[in-house]
């Protein structure tokens, strides 16, 4: 799987983040309490909707520490020669998540569901939440129990 780009609104401390991943090596790099865990996290939500938060705790605060309405996650992605966009979308009351594929040049919605859209993502990448959490991506705090 090949990242190209991660858009992140309203998602723990990104209100409107883009990020283009180039080929080759990525290194993110910042000060603590920046958002770097968070752009991890955002991957791991687009591509499982899994998270070690309440779903909630997700939408970014705004002002007088209240909830913005609505948050959302798009990840684009490589794998296999076809190109992929899953948008998960998530309010206080509700959630969504729509997977699309492109198709000559455009992005056609494959399926609609969370379930259904994780179920067409493992088929995909071949991969599950524990085999990613546990091969390729260690959060924040975790490095010790290797």
């Amino acid at each position: 799987m090949i990242l190209k780009k991660l858009i992140l609104k309203n998602f723990k401390s990104h209100t409107d983040t883009v990020l283009d991943f180039n080929k080759g090596i990525t290194i993110i790099v910042g000060e603590n309490g920046v958002g770097k865990s968070s752009i991890l996290e955002g991957i791991t939500y687009a591509l499982f909707k899994k998270s070690t938060l309440n779903q909630n705790d997700l939408i970014t605060l705004g002002k007088n520490n209240e909830r913005k309405s609505t948050m959302s996650v798009t990840l684009v992605f490589e794998e296999n020669g076809n190109e992929y966009k899953i948008v998960r979308t998530n309010s206080l009351s509700s959630s969504t998540s729509t997977l699309h594929k492109k198709i000559n040049g455009k992005f056609k919605v494959m399926v609609v569901g969370n379930s259904e859209v994780n179920k067409e993502l493992n088929s995909i990448i071949n991969m599950d939440n524990d085999l990613f959490l546990n091969a390729i991506y260690i959060r924040q705090g975790e490095i010790a129990d290797l």
